[in-house]
């Protein structure tokens, strides 16, 4: 589905699964339409080499804080696997009294 007029700077985060690291979505990040900007946050226990603890509120967390580094109030979101769950809670759940809309 093609969108005609991304609002500037119209952000899109990219979620990976588990075992499967920021190339999975290569493809799709190079292949943006112009006005788009893709985000891949570290996801806190899911990284290589991060000993945190994995948990969803934790992942919800990072994307807010990567949000709120940019300056994103609102995101398209893309997950794969595990990063599909992380992106329905994100939509779904509260975290420190902000929401991701679904629009």
């Amino acid at each position: 589905m093609a969108i005609d007029n991304p609002r500037p700077s119209d952000a899109v985060v990219f979620l990976p699964g588990v075992g499967a690291g920021a190339d999975s979505w290569r493809y799709q990040i190079e292949n943006l339409p112009k006005g788009f900007e893709a985000l891949q946050p570290a996801l806190p226990g899911l990284s290589d080499g991060d000993e945190a603890i994995f948990s969803i509120d934790g992942a919800v967390q990072a994307i807010l804080v990567e949000f709120d580094q940019r300056g994103v109030d609102r995101a398209h979101l893309c997950g794969l696997s595990l990063g599909a769950v992380i992106g329905l809670f994100a939509v779904e759940g509260v975290v420190e009294g902000r929401r991701l809309v679904r629009g």
